[in-house]
């Protein structure tokens, strides 16, 4: 199984992920956020609002660090450079596909600009198997 493929089960196993940000005054934040996956970028997301301390965080310093899955089994570090998408008609397919059961669910024809998804371009991936072994890849 390829590493994308464990991260894929994974995060379907463990939606929640820790995402860790630094701020400006270099002080680090970890907080709980939904986990996504598009399959049209090929990459992990996570949806913010764009008044969220998160997003100033991403802006300041664009590196991030996010642990999906249990700490006491397998689990993945995922350490990288993290992109702010903004909703616009070019960019309007992700926000679908990663909402679409939100955007039904309240009957919206298209996503609020007062939200990003924060898209993880992981350059270091850790997985930590159920038996403990620790296979670490470097992403091109």
């Amino acid at each position: 199984m390829s590493h994308w493929e464990q991260l894929k089960h994974l995060a379907q196993k463990h939606p929640i992920a820790t995402m860790c940000t630094v701020d400006a005054t270099g002080h680090p934040h970890m907080c709980l956020m939904h986990i996504m996956e598009s399959s049209i970028l090929g990459r992990f997301i996570i949806s913010i609002s764009t008044s969220s301390s998160k997003l100033s965080d991403i802006n300041t310093n664009n590196k991030s660090t996010w642990y999906i899955g249990s700490l006491l089994g397998e689990h993945a570090e995922l350490s990288g450079e993290v992109s702010v998408l903004t909703y616009s008609p070019e960019n309007e397919a992700v926000f679908k596909e990663v909402w679409s059961e939100v955007l039904a669910k309240y009957e919206q024809k298209q996503m609020s600009t007062e939200r990003v998804l924060l898209v993880m371009n992981a350059k270091t991936v850790k997985i930590t198997t159920q038996e403990m072994k620790v296979t670490e890849v470097k992403v091109k």
